[in-house]
Order: C-alpha cells, then structure tokens, then sequence
C-alpha cells in the first residue's frame, strides 16, 4: 500500500466537494479506500468544514430537493437515505420542511397515474395493492396514496 499525502489529499478532496455537495460520510469512504488513517481522515475532514467545502445542512438540503424533485422520491426514502449517510436528525428535518407540498403531491400523483398504465391486475383491489406497494417503496406515505387509489368496492 502507498504511503498518502495529506496534503494532496487535502487538495483533492476540497477540489471534489467544490463541484458537488458532499457529505462527511462520503468523504471519509473515499479516505479510508485510499489508505488514509483515521487521525488524518479526521483532520482533512475537520479542515474541509472550516473552509466551507462540506457542509451537513446544506447537503441534507441539496439532497432533499433534488431527489423529491428529479427523481420522484417520498419523505420516507429521502429520510432514510439521509439517516444512512450520518446526517443528523436536526439536517434531516430542515431538508424535509424545504419540499414543495404542492409539487410533492403532483409527483406522487404522476407515479401513480404513470405505474397504473403499465400495470395489469385481474381486480381493481389489486391493481390497487399493486399501486399502494409501488408508492410505498418510493417512499411516500401511505396515508397520501391511500386517497389517490381508485378503490372499488372490495370485490370477493
């Protein structure tokens, strides 16, 4: 194994979280790949919050918008995918109230609208099942996919 530099470390990983917002965690993964140990990992990490390159909240925010927005993401998915990534709950929070619920729930809506087309079902109740499991997974919330659901009489 070759011996790093932290310095070069340094500057790699400030030029690496100048072009896209990146996370404490992130960041460490990459040190420990290349070999760094654990009092240098702390200190460029230490150094790189001082000079503003990496950032939890504003990461957490970033993180937020962008998957609720582009990739259709529930709360739950996002939340999760945060929490698996050490930020704190405080971050995770401030990141949530940021979604646009008027946009949210016309993302919500679209996934549905769009999976129902393509899905088949021999009953409504289950197409809905189908439905309900869909949105689930992307994480949104059950109790605002239960009123998007076309649910006809539950059939025997």
């Amino acid at each position: 194994m070759k011996e790093i530099n932290p310095e070069e470390e340094y500057r790699k990983m400030s030029y690496t979280c100048s072009l896209r917002e990146t996370c404490r965690k992130d960041v460490q993964t990459k040190l420990e790949r290349r070999g760094a140990d654990v009092k240098t990992i702390e200190d460029i990490l230490t150094r790189l919050e001082k000079g503003g390159f990496i950032d939890e909240n504003r990461y957490a925010r970033a993180f937020a918008h962008d998957k609720y927005l582009f990739d259709k993401w529930g709360r739950l998915k996002i939340r999760n995918s945060l929490r698996l990534k050490d930020i704190s709950q405080t971050d995770i929070s401030d990141a949530l109230q940021q979604i646009d619920e008027d946009i949210y729930h016309d993302n919500l809506k679209s996934i549905i609208d769009n999976k129902r087309r393509t899905t088949k079902a021999d009953t409504s109740f289950a197409l809905s099942q189908k439905l309900l499991r869909f949105a689930t997974s992307r994480g949104y919330e059950p109790h605002l996919v239960f009123p998007l659901l076309e649910l006809d009489e539950l059939e025997e």
